[in-house]
């Protein structure tokens, strides 16, 4: 007879358990230009304790956007150039020189390819090209709203979004360019955004540079994130948590791993 009969009880209740709720873990990078501002250019930034921790990091001047990979590799630029961010020390290395002439976001796609809002001038349109984070070449793709500059991000579904001051939240298509305001007009009062950082479970933060926000993807909505010493000047953002497993899931791997020992049969 089999010599274990628990194990339909633990996939019933596998089924029943909600997945597991995550807090953020947000990396976020400042703007620093003088060598004697003796502040902290890269932070740790814990949203469920409220906490921010700077990494003691002040050796890249210049840093406007921040986009990390599937690997959880960090690129960050500072106008012209591409470097590798190591999210434990804070360091960056060089990776390579583009010819863009002002990077002001930066957005992996979930194919890695690297997205980024160039900004030709004050007064010029944004511009959106994907980048090749080896060898440098850009691809032009299209313009972009004059106000619609600095934030860039794709959903954990794959869709890219943007930030313009006028209309807030963009869904933006990566191929050609077309963007469509969230909220047309339904945004004044709206921080200004100069990051926007998905969450591996969806949820969208945003910074307009001295303060954290979540984002609501359905009406461009955003609502303050109280937070305790965040940096001011923040012009990148990205999600550095890990998801940990849900009980179901663990239950399921538990069933799965005692389901050969409940079926075998002892023979006698």
């Amino acid at each position: 007879m089999s010599n274990f009969h628990s194990w339909p009880f633990l996939l019933a209740l596998s089924a029943l358990v909600a997945p597991h709720a995550t807090f953020a873990d947000l990396l976020a990078v400042r703007w620093w230009t003088d060598p004697l501002d003796q502040s902290d250019a890269v932070f740790r930034t814990d949203v469920e304790s409220q906490t921010c921790v700077g990494l003691h990091h002040r050796g890249i001047r210049g840093m406007n956007s921040m986009a990390m990979r599937r690997d959880y590799a960090i690129t960050i630029a500072n106008k012209t150039d591409l470097y590798r961010l190591d999210q434990h020390s804070g360091l960056a290395q060089h990776l390579v020189r583009t010819p863009l002439a002002d990077i002001r976001a930066l957005a992996y796609s979930p194919g890695d390819v690297l997205y980024a809002i160039n900004k030709t001038s004050f007064f010029g349109p944004s511009q959106l090209f994907t980048v090749d984070d080896v060898t440098g070449n850009a691809t032009f793709i299209s313009d972009l709203p004059v106000r619609a500059s600095q934030a860039l991000d794709f959903s954990p579904q794959g869709v890219l979004f943007g930030w313009s001051r006028d209309d807030g939240l963009l869904t933006i298509d990566p191929v050609d360019g077309t963007y469509t305001p969230v909220n047309p007009g339904g945004t004044t009062g709206s921080p200004f955004m100069q990051s926007l950082a998905f969450t591996r479970d969806g949820v969208l933060f945003g910074t307009d540079g001295n303060d954290l926000y979540t984002v609501d993807v359905a009406t461009s909505a955003t609502a303050y994130v109280p937070m305790v010493n965040f940096p001011y000047g923040v012009r990148g953002l990205a999600d550095l948590t890990i998801p940990e497993p849900s009980l179901a899931t663990i239950l399921l791997v538990v069933s799965a791993a005692v389901l050969p020992t409940a079926c075998r049969r002892d023979v006698y």
